[in-house]
């Protein structure tokens, strides 16, 4: 005799069945069966089981799909079997929960870093490429605030510059890899096949903003311009973020194989990256103390 369920319990038997990540075949068990005939209709052509099978079907194919549109390089990188094992767990671990398929793989890189299901050697590059993919999901809808204004910079003294402090474009997005994980995006954007073995294993501090063009971008900041960025946006006045940059400078010169790097030859590019942040509308205020 088939269940009396209320609507809560339909709607959470609903919920589940989709979810389910076995078929709906004749191994289910008589409850399941009993309950799948109590709520679906079927018709002509299918029974209950069949139709809530093409629901069960169309909820991981959709929904593995949408995630691999928004990590095309993590897709890429670990393969389609790969990616659909992974996609398969993360969605069982993390239901859907909101009503747009843009939010879907937000827990993505949270739950790649606790999986262990990665091939071996391949889980720091799954979980940097998860991290930037989703970059510009977050950065295209980011808010978005107006430019500095260019007569107000100018008008500052140059003794206030010190004690300044620069406000940063709040979708802006910093990042530090082991990898050079944005070339192997890149190519996979313009639509070429780039291999796994093709990342560089070199660390790279990256940039993400979205231009005028309402595109994201992305740009390989200096180990200086980086340590300068980060220390302005959790709010240091321009004086201390630069001695936070010519430290971290320093600290570079000191790895085997870098690229010597001259405190004074920071110091000069400093005006460089400010005019280079202002045009690409990463600064949008300048606070001098009164």
């Amino acid at each position: 005799m088939a269940p009396r369920l209320t609507l809560a319990e339909t709607q959470a038997f609903l919920g589940d069945l989709v979810r389910r990540a076995d078929s709906l075949g004749s191994n289910c068990d008589t409850d399941l069966h009993a309950c799948v005939f109590a709520v679906v209709a079927g018709n002509e052509r299918l029974t209950p089981l069949e139709q809530a099978e093409i629901y069960r079907e169309q909820f991981w194919l959709r929904h593995r799909d949408s995630l691999e549109e928004d990590f095309p390089a993590l897709a890429q990188f670990l393969g389609a079997d790969a990616f659909q094992s992974f996609a398969r767990a993360y969605l069982a671990a993390v239901p859907p929960s909101s009503w747009t398929l843009r939010d879907l793989g937000l827990a993505l890189p949270q739950f790649a870093d606790g999986h262990d299901g990665f091939a071996e050697g391949s889980a720091t590059i799954a979980r940097e490429l998860a991290r930037f993919d989703l970059g510009f999901i977050t950065v295209f809808d980011a808010a978005a605030a107006p430019p500095v204004d260019a007569a107000k910079v100018a008008a500052i003294a140059e003794e206030a510059w010190a004690g300044a402090r620069i406000v940063l474009q709040p979708g802006l997005a910093l990042f530090t890899f082991k990898h050079a994980i944005h070339e192997f995006r890149s190519a996979v954007r313009q639509g070429e096949d780039p291999q796994p073995k093709s990342i560089d294993a070199r660390p790279v501090r990256l940039a993400l903003y979205r231009g005028t063009d309402l595109r994201v971008h992305q740009a390989e900041l200096t180990v200086a311009e980086h340590a300068l960025l980060v220390a302005l946006r959790e709010g240091a006045p321009l004086s201390a973020a630069c001695e936070r940059a010519l430290l971290a400078a320093d600290n570079e010169n000191r790895m085997p194989g870098a690229d010597s790097l001259d405190p004074g030859e920071v110091e000069a590019k400093l005006g460089g990256w400010f005019a280079a942040w202002a045009a690409r509308g990463w600064v949008t205020d300048v606070v001098t103390s009164p």
